[in-house]
């Protein structure tokens, strides 16, 4: 909107979107839901440079997969689509797979798609696979997931805009997967750092603020510490394991229950911090549950990873199986190992871990997660502290 001086303009802005900086239009216009004022240089379609856009925050942009691209000087074809390339290596580098091959740009979950305005005018949009994609890819190029300048093109900035929802092409994963990092049911806020081939990421209802879990970034079922993320794995979990005893002064107690259940599975690590005095109760309580419901634990002793401990004798295919590493007052965590299909009539709960912490707390009303689901304002805060807490461990 162009006025005939700066004082008219001031005057109109203060009718349109009350406040001297801009914002969303007043309600009291009609017909301009979602519609936003800002101010801007003269002769915008000359200018070879835009101004900062003040944008959306992720918060309020939970819904939307595009981000708006502020191209700044230069040829604004190359630039745009400098942008879209940058874009779609980040998603590369973060959703790529299991790390082996080199992933294809192709991929509808790597898809990002350059969209621009008819005029020649100095922005465009970036529309991802999902709001998450978009967000990972965000905090990647700019480093925040709010937006800011985009730093492998220097004058040029990405914000969120008001756009697509959901995935808008179809996707080899189960797009119901809560841990897919394109599926949009994925709880995006909840993620604390995405590693090469896993990520860390908080669960819903944890039992205590720093409750964890280790994802393999690739959709699997075999179990994660036998899979082509498992020396990543092993990594993180022992970086956890350290930040856990130094700046909380708890013990980690770590279990994964690989087995098929219902519906599919996306197979992931949990890791519970516990105090000295709840963790010397787990293996009590393990133990107790193991004979109740009748699956035989056995010790491993040995320094090898699980994979020869779980093959088949006919195919050396692995098996499902049960792990945890229970924590012990002095040296290496104590490894126990059920095997599917061993023990008459066994049976491991789906919640087994969740069960044995409970014990141990005392709390056996904590089994149920959804007795323990936060809002997601403190989940949000959750993650964010945890993630300022854990970096210097990373």
């Amino acid at each position: 909107l162009s006025f005939s001086s700066h004082e008219a303009a001031v005057a109109s802005l203060a009718l349109l979107a009350p406040g001297s900086n801009g914002g969303s239009l007043s309600p009291t216009i009609a017909g301009s839901p979602g519609a936003e004022v800002y101010w801007a240089h003269n002769d915008m379609g000359t200018e070879e440079t835009r101004p900062p856009r003040p944008g959306m925050t992720e918060a309020q942009a939970r819904d939307s997969s595009t981000l708006y691209l502020s191209l700044g000087s230069g040829d604004r074809t190359t630039r745009a689509d400098a942008a879209r390339t940058l874009a779609t290596d980040a998603l590369c580098r973060l959703l790529g797979g299991d790390g082996g091959d080199a992933p294809d740009p192709d991929d509808p979950a790597l898809a990002v798609e350059l969209r621009r305005p008819p005029a020649d005018v100095a922005y465009a949009f970036l529309e991802f696979p999902s709001h998450a994609a978009a967000c990972l890819a965000l905090e990647d190029l700019v480093g925040s997931r709010d937006g800011g300048d985009l730093g492998g093109l220097p004058g040029a900035a990405l914000f969120w805009a008001r756009g697509g929802q959901g995935l808008k092409v179809p996707h080899p994963a189960p797009r119901d997967c809560w841990f897919c990092l394109a599926s949009p049911q994925l709880e995006q806020h909840l993620i604390v750092h995405v590693f090469e081939r896993c990520y860390i990421t908080m669960p819903k209802g944890p039992l205590d603020p720093f409750h964890c879990l280790i994802v393999p970034i690739a959709h699997t079922n075999s179990g994660a510490l036998t899979g082509d993320a498992a020396d990543e794995m092993e990594n993180v979990k022992e970086r956890l394991r350290r930040f856990f005893q130094a700046k909380l002064g708890k013990e980690l107690f770590v279990f994964e229950r690989a087995m098929e259940t219902r519906g599919g599975y996306h197979t992931h690590v949990q890791c519970i911090p516990c105090a000295p005095s709840v963790a010397k109760r787990l293996e009590p309580a393990l133990r107790g549950l193991a004979n109740r419901c009748r699956f035989p634990l056995r010790e491993v002793t040995s320094d090898l990873s699980l994979t020869p401990l779980l093959a088949t004798e006919e195919t050396g295919a692995p098996r499902g199986y049960f792990y945890a590493e229970l924590p012990v007052p002095v040296g290496e965590p104590r490894r126990m190992l059920h095997v599917a299909g061993e023990g008459e009539r066994a049976r491991v709960p789906l919640q087994v871990g969740r069960e044995v912490v409970a014990e141990a707390l005392g709390k056996p009303e904590m089994v149920q997660w959804k007795q323990c689901v936060l809002v997601k304002e403190e989940e949000t805060r959750s993650a964010e502290e945890f993630r300022t807490l854990l970096m210097e461990y990373l």
